[in-house]
Order: C-alpha cells, then sequence, then structure tokens
C-alpha cells in the first residue's frame, strides 16, 4: 500500500556475502522494475522478494518473461480479484539470479500445502542455494486489519504444509500486518524452531506505530543472516 514507508528489507547472509532483498512494492510498475533489473542492484542482490504486486496472471506472465531475460529464476502468485470490483489485492514473487542455480517448487508439494484449507495462497516460494546449503525461500503478504485471524491462521498453516513436506531450512519475509509479538505469541515458530529477523526501526508503515514487514528464519540460520533496512 502507499502507506508504506521502509517498504525494503535486507538481508546479508554471511556465507559469501550472499544478499537478499524484500520489500512490499505496494505495485511492479515501471519505477520498481527499472531499480530492480538495474546492473547495480543485480549486483548487490542474488535474491529479490516482493509482495503487493498486483499483477494479474497475464501480468505474472509477462514479468517471468523478463525477469527470465534479466537472468533471473523467478516464482510467482498473481494477486487475488475482489469480488464486486475490478481491483485486486496482493500478489507475491520471488527473484534469484541464475548462478544461484535456485530451483522451483514441485507444484504437486505446492497444491498440497494450499490445499490444507478453503483460503486462497497468497505466497510463493523457491528453493535456493547458497554455496552447498539449500534453503526455502518464502513472500508471504497477510491480510491488512485482521491480527491474527482465522484466513491469516489459515495463511500460515499453508506455509507449514510446504515447510513440512520439503525438511529445509528457511527464510520468509511477509508483509504480515501485524507486530512481531503476535506472531511470536502465535506458538506458530516453535513448531518451526524458527526465530524472527527484525529491523532496527520504529515502523515500517507510515501512520503505525509498528513494524509490519519482518523475517521468519530457521534457528540454524540466523547466527549466519542480518537484518538491516534499505531507505
Amino acid at each position: 500500500s502507499s502507506e508504506k514507508q521502509i517498504p525494503t528489507i535486507h538481508h546479508n547472509q554471511k556465507m559469501d556475502k550472499f544478499n537478499f532483498f524484500f520489500s512490499n512494492v505496494s505495485v511492479w510498475g515501471s519505477l520498481v522494475q527499472s531499480e530492480v533489473f538495474s546492473d547495480i542492484f543485480k549486483s548487490q542482490y542474488q535474491v529479490i522478494g516482493i509482495v503487493e504486486t498486483h499483477n494479474d496472471v497475464q501480468k505474472n506472465i509477462d514479468m517471468q518473461a523478463r525477469a527470465d531475460a534479466q537472468g533471473f529464476s523467478i516464482s510467482t502468485n498473481h494477486a487475488m480479484q475482489y469480488d464486486h470490483t475490478l481491483g485486486n489485492h496482493g500478489g507475491e514473487a520471488i527473484l534469484a539470479s541464475k548462478p544461484t542455480f535456485s530451483l522451483p517448487i514441485d507444484p504437486d508439494v505446492l497444491e498440497t500445502a494450499s490445499n490444507v484449507n478453503d483460503e486462497k495462497s497468497r505466497f510463493t516460494a523457491l528453493q535456493v542455494r547458497v554455496k552447498n546449503v539449500s534453503m526455502l525461500t518464502i513472500v508471504a503478504y497477510f491480510w491488512c486489519n485482521d491480527g491474527l485471524s482465522a484466513r491469516n491462521w489459515a495463511i500460515l498453516q499453508q506455509i507449514s504444509a510446504l515447510i513440512w513436506q520439503y525438511k529445509l531450512p528457511f527464510i520468509m519475509y511477509a508483509d504480515f500486518n501485524m507486530p512481531p509479538e503476535t506472531i511470536t505469541a502465535s506458538g506458530w515458530l516453535g513448531e518451526h524452531r524458527a526465530s524472527l529477523l527484525v529491523p532496527d526501526v520504529v515502523t515500517t508503515c507510515k501512520g503505525s506505530k509498528f513494524i509490519l514487514d519482518y523475517c521468519a528464519v530457521s534457528s540454524s540460520l540466523v547466527p549466519f543472516m542480518t537484518i538491516e533496512p534499505v531507505v
């Protein structure tokens, strides 16, 4: 949304200086594309995860073609169409530099995870390789102003099903639309032996006193990672 004040989060994986860039981009428009596909940006970040692309199915096809031409593997999930308007909501994507030899998620595994409940999928994932380590990289966009509602919990259940099937360490960036304390209190992190990485800022959303954009990371990866805001 346009209310994001610090929409970008930079993860520095110290193994071989491997850098993730995560952001709520509000829309996959020309400005974001020119930055993501610039030579400077591509030299800095090996993996880019974004939410709120607002891409429909056709725009995702176009995004995938351009990402491929720019040297990225990509995984996307199209935005959800509103029932009574022409607008849409959400949309998630992960781009990984092709030299990482990243792999798409097995479609059957992804379908199984998405079908553990009736909530529409609001995440995408990619298996990313860093040296000899494979990790599951996930980006997700949760419902606004809902807190840990039934439908937001359903999204976490779907992601849990994906993590359990892959049995790999994971890093998940999300616009959780709820503060870190809510996720911690839910018990979800304990189920996956994970911890939160939270940027050292007052808020990530203009007009809010809360940090809503951060990461959940397997505890085995935490010693190798730092998180920094990119303003």
